[in-house]
């Protein structure tokens, strides 16, 4: 886990000791987009009314490679719920990319 992985992380902690979400987990689904092409999304967070969602945590610069894997697998798997986070020391963590699930 990287430092802007971890900071994230701060924040589900706190909301799972609120009672916010029920569970996350670091890097807990590896979905298959093609041949010798995976996803790995950075949390998946299981919320108290069970639903599964993912975030992708991007620091600065958010590579045309990621972009493209996040694009492919929200058209591949549309009943779960994507987003990719893109933090700055001036505004924290912004959603920068939503599936809409």
């Amino acid at each position: 886990m990287n430092k802007t992985e971890a900071r994230y992380e701060l924040g589900l902690k706190a909301l799972k000791q609120n009672g916010q979400i029920r569970d996350y987990k670091f890097e807990g689904v590896k979905f298959r987009l093609g041949d010798n092409c995976y996803y790995t999304p950075d949390f998946m967070i299981i919320g108290n009314d069970g639903v599964i969602s993912f975030d992708e945590i991007k620091g600065g610069y958010i590579m045309e490679d990621s972009t493209l894997k996040w694009k492919m697998v929200c058209e591949m798997y549309p009943y779960f719920h994507f987003r990719m986070m893109q933090y700055s020391a001036k505004d924290g963590f912004k959603v920068v990319r939503d599936n809409g699930n």
